[in-house]
């Protein structure tokens, strides 16, 4: 019984220390609390991945700008099949589509 007790006082030790560095990086990049934890979708069972993910956003976004366009039908159609085939993320997807298009601008 003891030595079950040890392990779930390791383990908890281990998440502490885990969720103070995600908490941290968090603080450090600016983002509300709120809206670091929306746009993480943190769930408690999903500690170890989360510090992984933080970091990810925070290095991904740095020179990213977040906007919302209506797009005619046939082009959302084409965006997520073209994102499903190249198995990429739909905004990975959307991105490449206008680089291509915006050659001569970029």
């Amino acid at each position: 019984m003891q030595e079950t007790e040890d392990v779930l006082a390791i383990r908890d030790e281990y998440r502490l220390q885990e969720w103070s560095q995600i908490i941290q990086a968090g603080q450090n990049s600016g983002l509300s609390k709120r809206s670091l934890t929306g746009r993480l979708r943190l769930s408690l069972s999903s500690e170890q991945d989360a510090r992984a993910r933080i970091l990810l956003l925070l290095k991904k976004n740095s020179d990213r700008v977040q906007r919302a366009y209506y797009l005619d039908r046939d082009l959302d159609k084409a965006l997520r099949r073209m994102a499903l085939e190249e198995g990429k993320n739909l905004a990975e997807s959307v991105n490449n589509a206008l680089r291509a298009g915006l050659t001569k601008y970029l």
